[in-house]
Parts: C-alpha cells; sequence; structure tokens
C-alpha cells in the first residue's frame, strides 16, 4: 500500500494541472505579499498610537507616561487599525508583522484547490477505467480507497507547505527585512511569555490548514457518495463561502443547530479577531471556537469516511 500511495502522489505532483495550481500559489503568495507591503507605508518616522476599547485590559500595556505605545499583538487583533508602523520592541516595522498574517487570507484560497482534488482524484480513474486495472494488480478496494485518501491529504499539504515558504520568502524579499526572523512578541495565554512572532504565525498556520486539509476529503468523500465530481465541488465550494453567513442567518431565527455541524468551522479565519468571535458568541448564545471546530470536524469526518467508504466497496467497477 505504501508503495501504491507513493506512486500515485508522484504521479499527480507530476500532472500539469498540479504544476498549474503550484505556479498560481506562487504568484498569488507573491502580489499578495507586494501589495500589502506597499498599502502598508508610511513615513519613517511615524509611530502609530493606537488606542482601541477592549473587553480585556491585559490586551494593552501603558507606559510610565500613560500612553498607549506598547502594544500585546496576538492574533490580528489590530489587523483593521494598524496600517503602517508599529512600535515594538523599540523598533519601527513597517506594516511587516500585519503582511505575515495575511497569508491566512490565502490559505481559504487553497481550500478551493483541496476540494477539486478530492472530488476528482478517485472519480476520475473510475470514469476512464483504471480503477479495474488496478484492481486486476491485486489491489484490493480497502487498499486502493485509503491509498488515495491519503493522497489527497498529502496533496493538499504540499500545497499548504508550498504557500508558506514562498508567502515569507516574498515578505522578506520585499521588506529586505530578516530580523522578522528573531522578534518576538508578548503572547497572553493564562500566562505571558515571549514567543517568536514567526513561531506563532506557523503555528497559527498549521491550525488554519485543518479545515483545508477537512474540505479535500469532505469532498474526496461525497464525490464517492454520489459518484459526480462536479456535485461534489460545488457542494462544499458553496459549503466554504457560504457557510458563516448561512449559519448567522438561522441563527437570526434562533436555529442553533447548524452550530453543531462543520459548516461553521470549514474556514478557521473567522478567529483571527478573537474579540469579535467573542461578540459574536455572546450575541448569539453559542461557543464558536476553535478547539469545538477541531472536534465537530473530525467527527463528520469519521461519518464521511464510513459512508463512502461503504459506498466505494459496493460499487460496481466496469
Amino acid at each position: 500500500m505504501r508503495k501504491f500511495v507513493n506512486i500515485l502522489l508522484l504521479n499527480e505532483i507530476k500532472n500539469k494541472y498540479f504544476k498549474i495550481s503550484v505556479l498560481i500559489i506562487i504568484i498569488i503568495s507573491g502580489l499578495v505579499s507586494y501589495l500589502s507591503i506597499k498599502n502598508y507605508k508610511i513615513l519613517d518616522n511615524e509611530i502609530l498610537i493606537v488606542e482601541k476599547k477592549l473587553s480585556y485590559d491585559e490586551f494593552i500595556l501603558k507606559n510610565e507616561k500613560g500612553d498607549y505605545k506598547n502594544y500585546l499583538y496576538q492574533y490580528d487583533k489590530y489587523i483593521d487599525i494598524v496600517k503602517n508602523h508599529i512600535k515594538y520592541e523599540d523598533t519601527l516595522y513597517k506594516g511587516n508583522l500585519l503582511v505575515i498574517d495575511n497569508i491566512y487570507s490565502i490559505q481559504v484560497f487553497l481550500s478551493l484547490l483541496s476540494i477539486i482534488i478530492g472530488s476528482t482524484l478517485l472519480i476520475k480513474e473510475y470514469k476512464n477505467g483504471s480503477l479495474k486495472y488496478v484492481l486486476t494488480k491485486g489491489f484490493s478496494r480497502k487498499q486502493i480507497y485509503f491509498s488515495y485518501l491519503i493522497v489527497v491529504i498529502l496533496l493538499t499539504f504540499i500545497l499548504n507547505i508550498i504557500l508558506l515558504l514562498f508567502y515569507l520568502l516574498f515578505v522578506l524579499f520585499f521588506t529586505g527585512n530578516f530580523e522578522l526572523l528573531t522578534l518576538k512578541h508578548i503572547v497572553i495565554n493564562k500566562h505571558i511569555v515571549n514567543e517568536l512572532y514567526l513561531l506563532t504565525v506557523i503555528k497559527k498556520y498549521f491550525i488554519y490548514m485543518i479545515p483545508v486539509i477537512m474540505s479535500g476529503i469532505y469532498a474526496f468523500c461525497l464525490s464517492l457518495l454520489v459518484f459526480n465530481e462536479v456535485f461534489s465541488i460545488i457542494q462544499f465550494t458553496l459549503t466554504s463561502i457560504l457557510g458563516l453567513a448561512l449559519n448567522e442567518w438561522l441563527l437570526n431565527f434562533r436555529v442553533k443547530l447548524l452550530t453543531y455541524t462543520f459548516i461553521p468551522y470549514m474556514d478557521f479565519t473567522i478567529f483571527n479577531n478573537e474579540i469579535e468571535v467573542i461578540k459574536y458568541n455572546m450575541m448569539y448564545g453559542i461557543n464558536l471556537n476553535v478547539k469545538n471546530g477541531i472536534l465537530i470536524l473530525l467527527f463528520y469526518l469519521i461519518i464521511f469516511i464510513l459512508f463512502s467508504f461503504y459506498s466505494f466497496i459496493k460499487k460496481d467497477i466496469k
């Protein structure tokens, strides 16, 4: 099975559509990083002073003069108001931290690629008759199913890593500020710790990668339930794009059942602004959070895999 997975993975990586996907990711990474840096530029001697009303006073530290000049910079709390310079450990950074954070907005684009990969990978083999040939080589349906499933996960993971590496390289190249690699910031999580800012970004990036990979797996499973890749692509693309909006619309009618489905958690970027999430939860009396999201996604993942696997082993392969 491992050898079969390696063969499948190499074939897909050599596929022209995968290469086009990588090229698109690189181009988008370069454009977004360049335009973001250009947007955040301002006079070098200007220090942006942010005074934002937050629910928790510990998110802001006052200096001896009582002015707000030190920032606890975590999870894009100031993404909507900090547009240029940040006074950070007595060093001016031309919006470089915010530019790095913009990677999460591009990561959402990978959900679409993941859905397309998951929806088409095995179905195309079924429709062109390749699966029948594979079965004659002694591979069981179980081996085929889980081999393709693993390949979907690996391909999506590889695309995410490519985005992360190239985006960070473009940011460093366009800013020329390699001190970002060693910059530390203050993180509050029950206790105050100093942590490399880049490490914080990468950790959050991998957490946000979970629904991206799940999108591909869900699409893979649905395509095997209906044996129609187009339906699967449309279904999960709309779910990813409109999931939160649909959830909010139903909550206006006090329908909270949707919060126990995977739909509100198909995009973790909603948790970028923790203050807004808190307000959202208080407004509708719900509890959307990353931990619950991961557990719910895993729960539905098991259900999808069980039903799609049963459908696949019962399908007449011609």
